[in-house]
């Protein structure tokens, strides 16, 4: 998804809002940080951020599309009859196998 300049502007604005409303950041350790340090460390991140969206460059890959054909009667004939031959429960097998050809 790619963002408007406006819409970029938009998330700037909302944040300032919220770290606005902020009185003081918290304690750390000892010393009482002050909001406008952190106001301006955000204020930084998010300007410099939202300028440019790191993932615009990035390209979608390559995908080569390879065909898959069904499985014939005689294959599915033989693929039914052996979940008959493992051991466990046989009836999930089975079920198991039905479901994703039918699917």
């Amino acid at each position: 998804m790619t963002l408007t300049a406006e819409e970029n502007i938009g998330w700037a604005d909302a944040a300032t809002e919220l770290i606005n409303g902020w009185t003081t950041a918290g304690e750390i350790g000892v010393v009482e940080v002050e909001a406008p340090t952190v106001r301006e460390a955000i204020d930084k991140f998010i300007a410099d951020w939202l300028k440019v969206n790191p993932a615009a460059s990035v390209k979608p890959p390559q995908v080569t599309p390879t065909p898959t054909l069904p499985f014939s009667r005689g294959e599915m004939k033989r693929i039914v009859e052996a979940c008959d031959k493992y051991g466990g429960n046989r009836d999930r097998i089975k079920a198991f196998v039905l479901a994703i050809r039918y699917t």
